[in-house]
């Protein structure tokens, strides 16, 4: 009985202590579920939203948390027939505590995301429930697993207007997609964060954050600012300790009031070339035309220099006026061609490829088609056929348009090359909005086609040559072997891309080599026809590797080049930590590399000056099109080969040499590390 007792008093006295607890604690959060439709039809879709709403004082956390906390956990009972979108996140705020600083959300805060239903669902309810986990903070943290749950019936669409527009605003609040591509530079101990903003605004810019997805990668308690480089706008961040690479790096921009979300695809490693860090439009137009112009002394280019000669000098009997039509002509082809390919640069890239200077060459079949177009040149010079509109300069409209297709002509081969300050040009180009990029490829094209304008206003060094004769036939005939070297040279770049190409080819130059010999011996039906025949199945031939294809070429350029490690991104961090790295970015499409691979860096001079500096020779091979390569490329503001690089040990930021290298260039940098 006394032990009886003793029980009904410990029950009571635990009731007593209890029940004032319960009645004086109030939660600090509480979540719901919110729906904009009291009634929703099968096959429609209609919002939803998680609101948490907090005590005074207290705070929750955003997907990246900060430097603590800890970021929200969902998870959901589905009903077949009922698809739950992305739950999606506004800008979070800034919540420093002590020497930390977080990223969360205080008071309320609503999660808003979108509810599909089948036209087969079943059903006359569609129930929302699951489990919702997060941490609550004040001067202390709380974990909280909160059970949401929400019946909507089905049938004819009714609005909720309590909460429809509250739901509208919420997804109006989102983060907006930023209509320019970000670049962030990775440098030693910061971050620089760029992206184009309208020059007329920038006055107005007050306020520039970011907030990166995932935590680690800045120093949250550091300050970042900005500043304005052109028509850019810089934002300097510092690293955090534990930084680590990521690809892509994602996170939330805030402009003054507006915000972004942004997803940097190809973040870069090091600060690149001091020319290609100030860099504006107008001083890019400037590079782009004096790179155009060098680009004529370039070997690439030479090939198409016996159509250029034998255009003016036929050109020449027309008078000053013929001539400047001519050279006129001949420059449209020319900046039409780089317009295109700008054009067609910011296609490819806004469709996620990663392209460059000379991307076209990467392409088996395009360069099987320059090898084509090179031999049946070379014939015509030959005199085996004739191009009337390419030749015949008597009638104005056949050399008008012969001087474009020359044009044209010479910017294709001219692709391989970079010329110097090119790369700076073409390297800012490539990352601002398609319209100032083109304008940039087009003052390129300018460049290239104005000397030979400039020379068709001069008519009195045309006519210092000597006056047409048979001498030309002869000097027709001669410059017909550099077009048949350049297909050899094409011919040597399919054997790097792909073998599977070597022999149809030859066996397509074989054909048409046949069929320009039918067109010679008459014009009957049956010659025409196997005339056409043979072409077609040059053309063919060109593209069977395709077909047939079974096997890929390792893209490994081994040819003339000394004991070389392949580039990749982490074997370059890996070497960088144990001794001093030169990157050789090359292809075998490159005249420009061959020749600097030749007369320096392939130097016995220069080998024994690796070895002394006990330097890691790698070779970056953009003889096919390799993400990886393209990126880096990126990195350091270039948008095709070469690129050299020199890193001393230890260190992220490479000396970047000139394009055109010679021994005591190379041996000049050596001495810098």
């Amino acid at each position: 009985m006394i032990y009886f007792e003793r029980c009904v008093q410990s029950l009571i006295f635990l009731v007593l202590f209890l029940g004032p607890a319960s009645a004086s604690e109030k939660d600090p959060a509480s979540a719901e579920l919110l729906s904009s439709m009291e009634r929703v039809s099968r096959g429609e879709s209609f919002s939803a939203g998680i609101r948490i709403e907090m005590e005074a004082g207290w705070h929750t956390y955003w997907l990246n948390p900060g430097d603590s906390g800890a970021s929200p956990e969902f998870s959901w009972n589905m009903q077949d027939g009922v698809r739950i979108g992305e739950i999606q996140f506004p800008v979070p705020d800034r919540i420093p505590y002590g020497e930390l600083v977080n990223f969360g959300y205080s008071n309320e805060v609503i999660w808003p995301f979108k509810v599909n239903l089948d036209e087969s669902f079943l059903s006359d309810f569609v129930r929302l429930s699951g489990r919702l986990e997060i941490l609550i903070c004040s001067d202390i943290c709380i974990p909280k697993a909160l059970f949401i749950d929400l019946v909507v019936p089905v049938g004819k669409t009714k609005k909720n207007e309590k909460v429809y527009d509250l739901l509208d605003r919420s997804f109006a609040d989102l983060p907006l997609p930023l209509n320019v591509r970000p670049v962030l530079r990775v440098l030693d101990d910061s971050l620089d964060l760029r992206f184009g903003y309208s020059n007329t605004q920038m006055s107005r810019l007050e306020d520039v954050y970011f907030y990166p997805l995932k935590s680690g990668l800045i120093e949250n308690t550091d300050s970042q600012s900005f500043s304005f480089k052109g028509n850019m706008v810089s934002l300097k961040m510092k690293r955090a300790d534990q930084f680590q690479m990521e690809n892509p790096i994602k996170g939330l921009l805030v402009v003054n009031e507006n915000t972004y979300q942004i997803d940097i695809e190809k973040p870069s490693m090091g600060d690149g070339k001091k020319e290609q860090e100030e860099l504006g439009l107008l001083f890019a137009i400037l590079l782009a035309l004096a790179g155009g112009i060098i680009l004529n002394l370039m070997p690439c280019v030479f090939p198409v220099l016996s159509i250029k000669i034998l255009s003016f000098l036929d050109r020449s009997e027309s008078g000053s006026r013929g001539l400047v039509a001519h050279g006129w002509a001949y420059g449209l082809g020319v900046v039409f061609s780089f317009i295109v390919l700008g054009l067609l640069v910011s296609f490819f890239r806004a469709g996620g490829e990663s392209v460059g200077w000379g991307f076209q060459l990467q392409s088996p079949i395009i360069v099987s088609m320059l090898v084509y177009v090179f031999m049946l040149v070379g014939f015509n010079l030959l005199g085996f056929f004739e191009i009337n509109f390419s030749f015949s300069l008597r009638k104005k409209n056949d050399g008008l348009s012969g001087a474009f297709l020359s044009g044209v002509l010479a910017t294709a081969v001219a692709s391989p090359c970079t010329a110097p300050f090119m790369g700076a040009a073409l390297g800012y180009a490539i990352l601002q909005a398609p319209s100032i990029g083109v304008v940039v490829f087009a003052s390129l094209g300018l460049g290239m086609a104005l000397p030979f304008v400039l020379l068709c206003y001069f008519p009195g060094w045309v006519a210092r040559m000597p006056k047409p004769g048979p001498w030309m036939i002869n000097l027709k005939q001669f410059l017909a072997f550099p077009m048949f070297a350049s297909a050899i040279w094409l011919i040597w770049v399919l054997q790097f891309q792909e073998k599977d190409f070597f022999i149809p080819v030859l066996l397509g130059i074989l054909f048409i080599s046949m069929a320009l010999w039918i067109s010679r011996l008459g014009q009957t039906r049956l010659k025409k026809t196997m005339v056409v025949f043979f072409f077609g199945l040059a053309l063919a031939l060109a593209f069977s590797p395709l077909l047939f294809k079974d096997q890929v070429n390792d893209g490994k350029l081994t040819s003339g080049i000394p004991e070389h490690s392949r580039y990749s991104k982490g074997q370059l961090e890996r070497a960088i930590k144990q001794g001093p790295v030169f990157v050789n970015f090359t292809a075998a499409w490159c005249v420009t590399c061959k020749v600097n691979e030749i007369g320096a860096l392939n130097s016995k001079r220069i080998a024994d000056a690796f070895n002394e500096k006990e330097l890691t020779y790698m070779v970056a091979d953009w003889t096919n099109e390799d993400p990886q390569i393209t990126e880096a490329l990126q990195r350091y503001g270039r948008a095709g080969v070469p690129l050299y690089l020199l890193f001393a040990k230890n260190s992220l930021s490479p000396f970047v040499l000139p394009q055109i290298l010679t021994i005591d260039i190379l041996l000049s940098a050596l001495d810098k590390i």
